[in-house]
């Protein structure tokens, strides 16, 4: 039966089954592979800041195109798709929606596609016709602040009248009053 694994597993390594799911090989459980980053500039801003996503390793594999599906939980606004150069590197901007609630966080997913839609004939043992998600990447988080606070000082106000336009009447008039002593 161990034979029979080793060869299983040996099968699925040489026909591209993806090695980070911990494969058996004579009976040792490998650690799984971490998944490659996406870095987020900046992690942390109010409601309306724009987020720069970036990641590497989305290469071509079998010939298809290459695409990068970034998406943030239950956001629907924060949605994008970066297309890689051909080392693999790509980047996008995303933006914190304006009802982004603050002092919380978005989780910021991203998954290497490899499209053979365009391609005729297609025929492979690691994927169907169509797309084929490569890989994911590992999550990255936002934070979300309040949005910073702004204060203006009242400035003073002056009002200058031209001589002759005031009338004394409407002026204020000293009172005069005379001192009571209750000693």
């Amino acid at each position: 039966m161990k034979k029979f694994f080793s060869a299983v597993c040996a099968t699925a390594l040489v026909f591209g089954a993806p090695a980070a799911a911990g494969a058996a090989i004579d009976g040792d459980v490998s650690e799984p592979i971490p998944l490659p980053a996406i870095t987020l500039s900046p992690t942390t801003g109010p409601a309306g800041t724009p987020i720069t996503v970036s990641g590497s390793e989305c290469t071509q594999r079998d010939g298809g195109d290459m695409s990068v599906e970034i998406t943030a939980a239950d956001t629907v606004e924060m949605m994008a798709t970066a297309i890689p150069d051909n080392a693999g590197d790509w980047s996008t901007v995303l933006t914190v929606p304006d009802d982004a609630v603050s002092d919380s966080e978005i989780t910021v997913d991203a998954t290497c596609i490899e499209d053979f839609s365009n391609i005729q004939n297609f025929r492979s043992f690691r994927a169907p016709a169509g797309k084929a998600a490569e890989f994911d990447y590992a999550q990255a988080i936002f934070t979300v602040t309040a949005a910073p606070t702004t204060t203006t000082e009242a400035q003073p106000t002056t009002t200058t009248v031209p001589d002759g336009e005031v009338d004394d009447a409407d002026a204020a008039q000293p009172v005069v009053a005379a001192p009571t002593f209750t000693g």
